[in-house]
C-alpha cells in the first residue's frame, strides 16, 4: 500500500487510489502490529552488558532495517506541512521514526508489581463474580490486558530521523496512539496500579 517513488513514499487506503497523509497512520501505523504477528524483529530485548561488550569488540555486523515498509520514504512524504491531517501525519511520522514492539522483560516487570486488589477497587464495569474461580479468572484477564498494553517498548538502536533529530517526534503506542508516557499514566489511573518506570531513550542526531 506504500506509494511508488513518484508518489513520494506515502500510503494509500486502497489499491489504485492516491496517497494521503492520514494513511501514514491508518496503514503505516498498523505495520508494527502485522510485524509483531509475523514475528518480524520480534521481542528484541536490550543487550546485557556482556553482550554489548562482545558486540563492540567485533564491530563486523550489518545494521539492517527489517521493517515491512520504507521508513525513510514515508518520513520524506510526511515532513512537508499537511494542516488537514496533522494528527495522523504526526502519528505516521512517529511510526516511521520508531519501532515500538512488545518486550517480554517489560511485561514481566509490569506483572511483578500488579496489585489485584487495587484493580478490583478501580473496576467500574459493575460486573460481579459468583465464585472465587470467576473472580480469579477476571483478575488474570485484567492483569494480562494491563501488562500486554504496557509491554510495548521502543526498540533501542532502530530510530531513524530524516533530516536529523530536530525532526524527531515521540514514539507512539501502536494500539492507543498515545505516547508511551501518556499510555502508562492513563492505564495506571484506571487500573489503580503503579507500573515500573521506563528508562527514556536518547535521540541521536
Amino acid at each position: 500500500m506504500q506509494g511508488l517513488p513518484i508518489e513520494l513514499g506515502g500510503f494509500r487506503g486502497r489499491t489504485n487510489k492516491l496517497v494521503d497523509g492520514c494513511y501514514s497512520w491508518w496503514v503505516g501505523g498498523c505495520v508494527v502490529l502485522v510485524e509483531t504477528l509475523l514475528g518480524v524483529g520480534s521481542h528484541h530485548e536490550p543487550p546485557t552488558e556482556e553482550k554489548a561488550a562482545e558486540d563492540d569488540s567485533h564491530k563486523a555486523w550489518d545494521d539492517v532495517d527489517d521493517s515491512l515498509f520504507n521508513r525513510q520514504a514515508l518520513q520524506e512524504y510526511i515532513l512537508p506541512a499537511d494542516a488537514y491531517h496533522t494528527l495522523y501525519c504526526a502519528a505516521g511520522l512517529s511510526a516511521a521514526q520508531h519501532r515500538v514492539i512488545p518486550s517480554e522483560a517489560r511485561r514481566n516487570a509490569v506483572i511483578s508489581v500488579w496489585d489485584a486488589e487495587q484493580a478490583r477497587v478501580h473496576d467500574t464495569t459493575g460486573f460481579t463474580t459468583a465464585s472465587d474461580w470467576e473472580r480469579d479468572k477476571l483478575d488474570k484477564l485484567r492483569r494480562d490486558t494491563f501488562a500486554h498494553v504496557l509491554s510495548w517498548t521502543e526498540e533501542e538502536g532502530t530510530a531513524l530521523y530524516v533530516g536529523g533529530a530536530a525532526n524527531r517526534v515521540n514514539a507512539t503506542h501502536p494500539i492507543l496512539n498515545l505516547t508511551t508516557t501518556h499510555s502508562d499514566g492513563m492505564l495506571a489511573h484506571f487500573y489503580g496500579q503503579k507500573p515500573p518506570s521506563r528508562i527514556p531513550s536518547r535521540p541521536k542526531a
